[in-house]
């Protein structure tokens, strides 16, 4: 897809609260309302730099979109997550893609909070989730894996040696290995979202993330981004995994989707 940094809500996100199970574990009691604010990202595609103009204005790079998010993180402490919903690196710029956007996944790291670590990618009260877009691909399978993953580069200059990837999980529901059929990324996050109760204690609420990308993107990338995967229907693939995440006592679910629309 064109990368329209800050521009067009490809970003399609869905908050569908689900109704009491009576197979599934009983939560604690919560508030009629929880706050909880999205900031969503999308085709960012290694924007770092400043110089790009919209509507005849200069567009900042990362610094001033991390001056945003921070601002609106600050007016909603502890009740905030940055979300991106693909496209985050590739079709970038030399600034990103000379190191094969690893400074794109340094600049992500750098809005991670304390919780976010290489070590646990899905620690709950992580501040950041991402999906994959089609250019996530672009490079194949095996790189995308080793950019949030970590590991070295097979040729070309790195940004740190050791690589060690995202501190932020990387989830997709509807990408499967072509051969096993399994999800080749965990296909949701669960978060955290603390909230005081009534007796004035601090609780938290679970909210789960799922990922999901445009089933036509082998039509998008060359066959070897693709190589070894499929990409399935969004919505059963979202919808197989909602059974699982009630028996986990969840009740809130937002889908991060990479698709547009025209």
């Amino acid at each position: 897809m064109k990368p329209e940094f800050l521009r067009r809500a490809l970003f399609a996100a869905s908050l569908t609260l689900l109704s009491a199970c009576t197979t599934a574990p009983q939560a604690p009691a919560a508030p009629a309302a929880v706050p909880l604010r999205l900031l969503a990202i999308n085709d960012f595609h290694g924007q770092i730099s400043a110089g790009r103009m919209l509507d005849n204005r200069p567009a900042g790079g990362a610094a001033v979109l991390a001056g945003w998010l921070h601002e609106a993180e600050r007016s909603a402490p502890g009740t905030s997550l940055i979300v991106s919903s693909g496209d985050l690196v590739s079709a970038s710029p030399l600034v990103s893609s000379l190191l094969r956007d690893e400074p794109t996944i340094q600049f992500m790291n750098l809005l991670a909070n304390a919780d976010c670590t290489v070590q646990d990618r899905l620690a709950p009260r992580c501040n950041i989730v991402a999906t994959t877009g089609n250019h996530e691909f672009d490079r194949g399978l095996s790189e995308l894996k080793r950019l949030h993953q970590g590991g070295e580069a097979k040729s070309g200059p790195s940004l740190t040696t050791p690589w060690l990837g995202a501190r932020f999980p990387l989830v997709s529901a509807n990408i499967v290995d072509a051969q096993s059929g399994k999800p080749i990324l965990p296909p949701y996050a669960i978060k955290q979202v603390p909230y005081r109760a009534a007796d004035g204690s601090m609780k938290a609420i679970p909210i789960a993330f799922i990922g999901a990308t445009l089933r036509e993107t082998p039509a998008m990338v060359v066959p070897s981004g693709v190589a070894g995967v499929r990409f399935l229907d969004e919505a059963d693939s979202i919808n197989r995994f909602v059974p699982e995440l009630r028996a986990k006592g969840v009740r809130a679910i937002v889908v991060l989707l990479h698709q547009g629309g025209r």
